[in-house]
């Protein structure tokens, strides 16, 4: 066998190798244990409180997220029972942020605790205008499902109940919503 083809064969089996190895690193790094680790440290770097049960990901994009409860700093709660979905993984390393599906279950926001804002002590400076207009990154989500509820700063729950065949940030968008307010006045009719 030439020398030349037998330094081309070990280069292209140590570069799979390699390349398989990467994939198992990168497999293992998105389990549960290790990920939950780096999520909750970087909750610890946004003086974010509490914690989050379960969060795993995949090389295929699924991902997991159980067991959510949290506190912002400026007192606000978030619940979150379940998501789960799967992402597209090479549109959204192509520029195309893609979650392929997503279900939100349980979702609960408390606004009721959130401490006061405070007034800036210095006043604001001049904004120049605006040469151009802002444009969001582009984006798509495809089927989702969400439910929940948000709790006003006054005490009153909103319900709600989303479903919707996607949303997409070129202007597509099927949603079919239920809301719910209890002491919300219609007329007459207090729901």
């Amino acid at each position: 066998m030439p020398r030349a083809l037998r330094i081309s064969l070990w280069t292209l089996g140590a570069l799979i190798v390699l390349a398989g190895c990467t994939v198992l690193w990168i497999d293992s790094e998105l389990k549960p244990d290790p990920l939950g680790k780096r999520v909750a440290a970087a909750l610890a770097d946004a003086k974010i409180t509490g914690g989050i049960g379960k969060v795993s990901a995949s090389l295929d994009g699924s991902f997991e997220v159980l067991g959510v409860d949290l506190t912002l700093p400026d007192g606000t709660k978030v619940k979150l029972a379940s998501a789960t979905g799967k992402a597209d993984v090479w549109a959204s390393a192509f520029g195309t942020y893609t979650l392929e599906k997503i279900t939100v279950r349980g979702f609960d926001l408390d606004l009721s605790n959130r401490l006061p804002t405070k007034p800036e002590a210095t006043p604001n400076p001049p904004v120049p205008a605006a040469t151009t207009t802002p444009k969001l990154p582009g984006f798509k989500v495809g089927p989702y499902a969400a439910n929940g509820r948000v709790t006003l700063a006054d005490g009153q729950e909103l319900r709600f109940s989303a479903v919707g065949e996607g949303i997409d940030s070129a202007g597509a968008v099927s949603l079919r919503a239920g809301v719910m307010w209890p002491g919300f006045k219609v007329g007459a009719t207090t729901t």
